[in-house]
C-alpha cells in the first residue's frame, strides 16, 4: 500500500507502507510521523491485507479518521484511491506507487531533493505537539552547548532542552515555534537490507568559512551491530548502530541517515578509524529502532542519569603527573542545571566516584548509574579547594 501525503503547506510526500501493520500518529515512535497539531500521537493503524489491500482503524484519536468524508467507527478496508482525512491532513491510498507513467528520480535528483528536504527542516525527526517541534540531537552535542537553536533556512528559533540520555548518547530539544520546519518521516531497520543506498546529512567541517549543508551518499553496510570497544575509556556501548560507508565528519553529528525515501533509519554519531587510522569507511548512526525507544522517555522530559555535565576520562599521563586518582574530568556544564546549581566546574572538577564506585571511563560511569534514574546519588568529586562529596538526583 502506498500512501500520498498532503500536509497544509508542505509539498506532498509519497511513502510506501510496508509490514503487517502500521501506526500514524505525531509521536516520533510512530512509524509514519505527521508534523500536524491535530494529530493524536498515535492517531490510526494500518494493516496489511493478504490481497494486498489495506485495512485502517482509528486508535481512540480526538479529531477522528474519515474515509471518503465518513467517520469510522470501525476497521475499513482500503481498495485504492480512497482520500482518508485525519487533522488537518490528507492522505490518498493506492495500491501502486502513485503516478507511474512519470519517469522515476534519479539518484542525483534524489539526493537534491533530500537536501533540499534537511535544509527545510535541520532538526532531526521533527513534530509538531500542539503548538511545539521537538529535535532529536546526539547528547554530546547538547553536552557542548549552552544556548540552543533550531530552524530553517537562517530563521533560528530558540530551543530548550527537553531530555537527554549520556549512555544512548541521544537528546532531544523542543522550540515553540513551528514554522517551516518539517517532520521527518520515521523509517524502520526491519525494511532496510546490506547494500541500501543512504544518505548522510549534516554540517561536517570544510574548507569554507561558512557554514554548510552537506549531503553524503553511500551504502548500508550493516544493518544493525553493536559499537562495543572495551579498552577505550572515552566511548560507551551502542548497542544498535547502522554502520555505512557514507562520510560522516566532525559536524555531522546528531544529523540524519535517511534512505532515498527521505524517511530517517538513523542518527549520525560516530566514526571507527582504528589506533592508528589505519581502518576506512566504518562509520555508524544510532539505529532509528533505538532512537525510538529512547525517545519514549526523553520526550516527556525524563532524562536517563543526565546532570548538565559532559566529560572524558582524566589522561593517565596527567594524572600521573600531577598525582591525582583516576576519574573523569568535567568538559563542560550546561547553565541552568543540577550540574551548574551544584558549582561543578568545567577543567576543574574531577568525577572520581559515583555512588560508591570508582569511575575512571564512560563504561564505568554508565554501569554506575544504570537502575538508578529518578534516586538520589552521592557524586565523589575532586577540586583546586579539594574533595567533595554532593548528592544528586538522577
Amino acid at each position: 500500500m502506498w500512501l500520498t501525503i498532503e500536509v497544509p503547506s508542505q509539498a506532498p510526500l509519497v511513502v510506501e507502507v510496508v509490514g503487517p501493520k502500521a501506526t500514524i500518529g505525531s509521536d516520533p515512535a510512530c512509524d509514519i510521523v505527521i508534523a500536524d497539531d491535530e494529530i493524536s500521537p498515535k492517531h490510526a493503524e494500518l494493516r496489511e491485507l493478504d490481497d494486498g489491500r489495506a485495512e485502517i482503524e482509528d486508535l481512540d484519536s480526538g479529531a477522528g479518521t474519515w474515509v471518503g468524508g465518513v467517520r469510522l467507527g470501525g476497521p475499513a478496508t482500503l481498495e485504492g484511491g480512497e482520500r482518508l482525512r485525519i487533522g488537518r491532513t490528507d492522505l490518498i491510498s493506492s495500491l501502486e506507487r502513485p503516478d507511474p507513467t512519470e519517469r522515476a528520480l534519479t539518484r542525483r535528483e534524489n539526493l537534491q531533493r533530500l537536501v533540499t528536504q534537511s535544509r527545510r527542516a535541520t532538526v532531526l525527526a521533527s513534530a509538531a505537539v500542539a503548538i511545539a517541534v521537538i529535535a532529536v540531537v546526539n547528547a554530546h552535542v547538547v553536552d557542548a552547548g549552552e544556548t540552543f537553536q533550531v530552524g530553517a533556512e537562517g530563521d533560528l528559533q530558540e530551543a530548550d532542552v527537553v531530555g537527554v540520555a549520556p549512555c544512548d548518547d541521544l537528546a532531544v530539544l523542543e522550540a515553540s515555534e513551528t514554522e517551516g520546519l518539517e517532520a521527518l518521516t520515521l523509517g524502520s531497520q526491519a525494511t532496510l537490507s546490506e547494500g541500501d543506498p543512504v544518505v548522510a546529512v549534516g554540517y561536517p567541517a570544510n574548507a569554507s568559512p561558512d557554514d554548510e549543508l552537506a549531503a553524503t551518499e553511500g551504502i548500508v553496510s550493516v544493518v544493525e551491530q553493536t559499537f562495543d570497544i572495551p579498552n577505550d575509556p572515552s566511548v560507551q556501548l551502542y548497542p544498535n548502530v547502522i554502520q555505512t560507508d557514507a562520510a560522516i565528519n566532525a559536524g555531522n553529528s546528531g544529523g540524519p541517515l535517511l534512505d532515498l525515501n527521505g524517511a530517517l533509519v538513523g542518527v549520525n554519531t560516530l566514526v571507527y578509524r582504528g589506533r592508528r587510522g589505519e581502518v576506512e569507511g566504518q562509520n555508524y548512526a544510532i539505529g532509528v529502532d533505538r532512537v525510538a525507544e529512547v525517545l519514549t522517555d526523553l520526550r516527556e522530559g525524563d532524562s536517563q542519569a543526565w546532570l548538565g555535565f559532559a566529560f572524558a576520562p582524566l589522561p593517565q599521563a596527567v594524572a600521573s603527573r600531577q598525582g591525582l586518582p583516576a576519574g573523569l574530568i568535567v568538559t563542560s556544564v550546561v547553565p541552568e542545571t543540577p550540574a551548574a546549581d551544584e558549582g561543578i566546574q568545567s577543567g576543574l572538577s574531577i568525577v572520581v566516584g559515583v555512588d560508591g564506585e570508582p569511575v575512571a571511563s564512560f563504561r564505568e560511569y554508565c554501569d554506575a548509574v544504570e537502575g538508578l534514574n529518578g534516586q538520589t546519588v552521592k557524586f565523589n568529586l575532586l577540586e583546586p579547594d579539594g574533595p567533595r562529596v554532593i548528592d544528586l538526583e538522577l
